[in-house]
């Protein structure tokens, strides 16, 4: 869920503190020759 900046937290979360926030970052790469697959 995304949150808007002109508003409160509080006013944009269902749940009360502790507010437990994650940060995801998607990383593309200008050249895609350079992807490579990982086995795990």
């Amino acid at each position: 869920q995304w949150l808007d900046a002109t508003k409160s937290i509080k006013k944009q979360r269902k749940t009360g503190p502790p507010y437990t926030f994650r940060f995801r970052v998607k990383f593309y790469t200008s050249d895609p020759r350079n992807l490579h697959e990982e086995l795990t």
